[in-house]
This record gives structure tokens, sequence and C-alpha cells, in this order.
């Protein structure tokens, strides 16, 4: 089960008596548990029915019994075990019978609960992003509830959580917004909800947010000034784009980040040019490559202006810059400038 299926299930009244939710997406985690909340705890009896478990310090046997209690008044008790650590792989250890009496004591216990879990109770355990699938506790959960993957949203299901979160503020936004919106904050869904948030603001209830609007009215990210950067480059524009530069010095982004970034974006763009020459569409590019379509599209667009030797050698000159800098023998700003201005040369 994904996020957009644990929501709908949850906004239709299914709820399965134990959840393992995991991944690195806390926004979508916290968003989830709060779907929890609402549907569950009747409004003032939540102190009553909610259990706030601490993973690194609770035990086996007080989840149980935690999850074992009736609810007061209500249908539902809600049990959260924060950063479960039930799930990882147990560490290697020299003592094999202190292994074995851990397991005994420990796992055992929940793996027993798991056999019949409490209807009466909604047990959900927060994970990290490296739970052992092959674990015992893993597939039980599997079996006799739900396990959701908190993962960072990609190409459609992002789409839709934009337009979704748009329609809840009453507001339109057009693909072609979406589609800015994504290239300029990428997949930060705090980040995301913010500048949705700003937006919908600016363009009041009823009213569409368009690609100029986001233009003019998002934050700029590291990741979309680099894209900027390569516009102006590859357009010719050299004043522009070491005043490009100039900015993200002064907001405060390091010389070698933004190196890196320019490796990455001289990199992708050699490849989707080369995938594009064998007959891949825009779609497969963007899957071989793991990066967004608009991403990809704005990859593309920006191959056109370079020829594959020159992107070639626009990759190399970075790969040396970033030596000589970590050598000392170059200064990282003075370094980028130059890379710019040799790019007017060719």
């Amino acid at each position: 089960m994904d996020y957009i299926a644990l929501m709908n299930s949850l906004q239709r009244g299914v709820v399965a008596p134990v959840y393992l939710l995991y991944g690195e997406e806390d926004y979508l985690k916290n968003q989830a548990l709060k779907k929890f909340k609402d549907a569950l705890l009747p409004q003032g009896m939540e102190d009553f029915n909610l259990d706030l478990l601490e993973g690194k310090q609770v035990t086996a046997a007080n989840v149980v019994d935690t999850a074992s209690t009736m609810p007061f008044m209500a249908e539902k008790r809600l049990v959260i075990v924060e950063e479960a650590l039930f799930f990882q792989a147990r560490r290697k250890k020299k003592d094999q019978e202190e292994d074995e009496e851990e397991s005994s004591t420990g796992d055992d216990i929940l793996l027993e609960y798991l056999k019949n879990p409490a209807t009466s109770t909604c047990l959900i355990f927060l994970a990290a992003e490296g739970v052992d699938k092959r674990k015992k506790i893993y597939k039980s959960v599997e079996k006799v509830g739900q396990v959701v993957e908190l993962a960072p949203l990609k190409s459609g299901p992002l789409v839709s959580w934009i337009e979704e979160k748009a329609a809840t503020a009453r507001v339109k936004i057009s693909p072609d917004a979406v589609g800015n919106l994504v290239a300029l904050v990428g997949s930060n869904l705090y980040q995301m909800a913010n500048e949705l948030d700003k937006l919908a603001t600016y363009v009041g209830g009823g009213g569409e947010i368009t690609p100029q609007t986001v233009d003019e009215l998002v934050s700029k990210t590291a990741e979309s000034s680099v894209f900027q950067l390569v516009d102006a480059v590859a357009e010719k524009r050299f004043q522009e784009a070491l005043q490009v530069l100039k900015e993200m010095l002064l907001l405060g982004e390091a010389p070698v980040k933004i190196l890196i970034l320019l490796a990455r974006q001289v990199r992708l763009m050699l490849l989707a040019k080369h995938m594009i020459k064998q007959g891949y569409s825009e779609k497969q590019v963007a899957g071989e490559l793991r990066i967004h379509p608009f991403v990809a599209q704005k990859c593309i667009k920006q191959g056109r202006n370079f020829g594959e030797e020159e992107l070639h050698n626009s990759l190399e000159v970075l790969t040396r810059l970033d030596l000589e800098i970590k050598r000392g023998q170059q200064d990282p700003v003075l370094g980028l400038e130059l890379f710019i201005i040799g790019l007017r040369k060719k």
C-alpha cells in the first residue's frame, strides 16, 4: 500500500488493526498520523484513547499491554510506537545464546499478539527507512494489517498530490504551472506545501495558479537556480549566468555544492541527449534517469543547445575543477566564474 491508497482507505473508514509506516518522507508521515487521529479519536477524547510509545525505550510487553487495553467511550484506541526498533535487522552478537534469549522474550510476544490483534485498537509502528522485510514481525504485520512505505513522491503521484492540495485550497493550477513548481521546488513536500499555501493565498479562492505566478512568487532552490544558470549559458547570456551565480553565493550556497549541481546537470543533459538520439521518449528518459518528467523535459531542451563533445568537455572541466579545489590549487568561486567564462569562448 502507498500513501495515496492509505489516505483513501482512511477516508472511506477502512482501518486495519495494525500498520507499519516506514520511509524518509516525514511530511507524509505527519499527514498520515493526523488523518488517523481525525478518523479514530472523537473530539475531546484524545487524551483517553491515544498512546504514544517511545520505540527506543518501550518493550514488546509494554506495546502488547497498551494495545490490549480497551478504549474509553470510543470505538478505537490509537497506539503509536515511534522509532520502532522491532523491524530493524538484528545486529550480530558474539554470544549466540544472548541473541536467542532476546528473541524469545522480545519479538515473540508481539508475534503472538499479531496472530489475533485487538480489533478495538489501531496499532501503528513508525520505523526508519531501513526495515528488514525478512523478519517475522514484518511479515506478520503485512499479513494482518498494512505496510506503507512513505517515500518521496515521484512523477504521477506528486502531480496528483499538488492538484489535490490546490483543490483543497479551492484554487486551480494549470499543468504548466505544476511543471514549473516541480522544477523549482523538487519533491520536498514541506516546502511544496508552504509554496502552494502562498500561491493559493495570492490568487485567492476560485483563482488560478499560472506558470507566471509560480515564477514570480516561488522561492528558488539551489537546484532551480542551476537550471536558470544553465539556461543562461545555453542561450549565450553569460553576463546573466554570472549574475545568477553571484545571487546563489549571496544566498549562502556553498561553491562546491553549486559545482556538484552543475556537474549533475551537465551529466543529465549528456545522458538525455544520447537517449533521445537512441529513440527514447521523454517519459522513458525520465524513467531511466529516475528524474521527474518535467526535469527530463528541461534537460532535453537544454541539451539541444550543446553538442555531445561540448558536454563531455564541460564535465571533464568540472571534474578537474573539483579536484583542484580539494587540493587547494583553485579558489572555488573564481573557478566557477572561469568555467562560465570559458564556455563563452566555445
